[in-house]
């Protein structure tokens, strides 16, 4: 990955502080799964994650990490790297990766690809650093339709998830997944979207991908431009115009932050009116954010979630109140939870610490809610 401006000449770069966050996370998973019990498998063979570049890393957990680059798409040899490739990871916290052997075959279930860091919408907390990046991304339209064509090919995956960056903002992205659909039609083909786009998008891509997940980073006005830098209007309009096109295929998923994470339970009562396929709750590192000194703003501190100047009770306070709220809107929506065409998922890594667990969930009779392990990022 092309080295990131340093913000401060005193302070590490974000690639540092996104690695010191990721370690961190390795650590905090270790204490929970030694390495030892971590089964060993050749996890690249089943998923992998092509950034704008063409790199090729063993899935999405790992971007960032230079030493886990398999290839580049345009490798003429890339099956055999593939095959060759000796690494040592269990980012995940849910296996260790080892190299493939003579038994294993490539059985891709999941191919995430990025399309650029292009991007029109500014978040703060962007975890591909796409505001820093002012390239549009490695390949014109002719290379993207050439080279990733030719891999999936080689080996059609099960899954496609196409993100940027914005792909709806991008020019050579927007005309070579239209076409993807079509081409693979066993391919299960999803777009990852925050939806801050012209409405006529919506209709552009209608029938081109078997789901859209739409990405909220806040849900009150005020606080999504603070997070993104632009206003919510659009979203809720693109939202609108799929959900009618194909309320199935239409995924709403809220990404939380320590400034947006109480407003879950209105978000969720809103996106359950709708009744998508999904609404899903994803949580981008909060906690870390937390933990964060204010005084030195890109070290990292040792505990969830203290601060030497905010009293540990505060945010597990706020943390049980929005739980209890999820709950009670959840109640309020049974009966779309019991028609079964709209399903709730959480990642437990926040909540967890308000009480959401699925033991929870399941006093209380509700069905198709389930509680994950992980952040679901």
């Amino acid at each position: 990955m092309s080295e990131l401006p340093v913000l401060n000449k005193d302070i590490p770069s974000l690639a540092e502080l996104h690695q010191a966050q990721l370690q961190k996370m390795q650590d905090d998973l270790e204490l929970e799964n030694p390495i030892q019990s971590l089964p060993k498998l050749a996890c690249h063979y089943e998923t992998i994650f092509i950034r704008d570049d063409g790199s090729i890393l063993p899935c999405c957990n790992t971007w960032p990490e230079d030493r886990l680059v398999i290839g580049n798409i345009k490798d003429d040899n890339i099956l055999a790297k593939l095959r060759d490739f000796d690494q040592q990871c269990n980012i995940c916290g849910t296996c260790q990766l080892r190299k493939a052997n003579q038994e294993d075959n490539i059985n891709f279930r999941h191919i995430i690809v990025e399309t650029s860091k292009y991007c029109n919408v500014n978040c703060a907390m962007c975890g591909h650093f796409s505001p820093y990046h002012t390239r549009t991304g490695q390949y014109n339209k002719e290379d993207l339709s050439y080279y990733y064509d030719r891999f999936l090919d080689l080996c059609p995956p099960k899954i496609l998830s196409v993100l940027g960056g914005e792909t709806l903002v991008q020019e050579h992205g927007l005309k070579w997944f239209t076409g993807v659909k079509k081409k693979y039609n066993d391919t299960y083909v999803e777009l990852v979207t925050s939806g801050n786009v012209k409405p006529e998008v919506a209709d552009a891509i209608d029938g081109c991908f078997d789901s859209i997940l739409i990405s909220f980073y806040g849900f009150q006005a005020e606080t999504y431009r603070k997070v993104t830098n632009l206003p919510i209007d659009r979203v809720f309009e693109f939202s609108d115009i799929l959900i009618n096109q194909a309320r199935e295929k239409v995924h709403l998923k809220y990404l939380t932050t320590p400034i947006n994470f109480h407003e879950s339970a209105i978000f969720l009562d809103w996106a359950m009116k709708n009744k998508p396929g999904w609404v899903v709750s994803h949580d981008c590192n909060t906690p870390y954010f937390l933990t964060m000194d204010l005084d030195e703003p890109y070290r990292i501190c040792d505990s969830y979630p203290t601060h030497n100047k905010i009293p540990n009770n505060y945010w597990k306070e706020i943390l049980h109140r929005t739980v209890r709220d999820i709950i009670k809107t959840l109640k309020e929506n049974k009966e779309i939870l019991e028609e079964g065409k709209t399903r709730v998922a959480y990642a437990d890594f926040l909540f967890k610490w308000g009480g959401l667990t699925q033991e929870l969930v399941d006093s209380h009779q509700l069905q198709n809610v389930t509680i994950s392990k992980g952040t679901g990022c």
